[in-house]
């Protein structure tokens, strides 16, 4: 067919560093193909809820200019509030977070979402130094769920600092 794969793997990075790299690259953003065929070898397990939800938001790609609301915090180690007051039709299945940090070395985030009625859930994106440095992580909120996201908030490391930018972003068609 004449068609030439693109190899867009990761040294030592495993599958996750190098399919999540490639998602948030500029590459990506610019020209998405319409197939994305991805090698996954025998024994990785593809129910990784966060990295599969970590993908489907980093496809859905930055939503500077459609963010549903945005908001501009210090990093530092411990829980940092996102949003809390969010619109009340917020659905789950639509929304994914949006984070740009400062500092570009951070290397894990963990997510927490609040749902209506008290229900939590926390997922953790950790890079493995493998990939690029870039201070991005996107999180899609639980698409499975119906009822309204309340708030968004992370817990970070020790030695977290600089500035986070963070989106909340709507999905241009619903993942699933």
């Amino acid at each position: 067919s004449g068609v030439m794969p693109l190899n867009v793997g990761v040294d030592g990075g495993g599958t996750e560093e190098a399919i999540l790299a490639y998602l948030r690259s500029d590459g990506f953003a610019r020209a998405a193909p319409r197939f994305l065929i991805w090698e996954m070898p025998g024994y990785y397990d593809i129910n990784n809820e966060a990295m599969l939800r970590e993908a489907m938001a980093s496809a859905g790609g930055d939503c500077a200019d459609d963010a549903v609301t945005t908001a501009e915090v210090p990093a530092q180690a411990g829980e940092v509030r996102l949003f809390d007051t969010l619109p009340p039709d917020l659905v789950p299945s639509d929304t994914y977070v949006s984070l740009e940090f400062s500092d570009r070395d951070l290397r894990r985030v963990d997510f927490r979402f609040a749902y209506q009625g008290g229900d939590d859930e926390r997922l953790e994106a950790e890079r493995s130094g493998r990939g690029p440095r870039d201070g991005r992580f996107l999180m899609a909120a639980d698409p499975t769920r119906t009822d309204d996201l309340e708030s968004v908030a992370l817990d970070l490391p020790d030695g977290a600092e600089g500035t986070i930018e963070a989106r909340l972003c709507r999905f241009d068609t619903p993942p699933g």
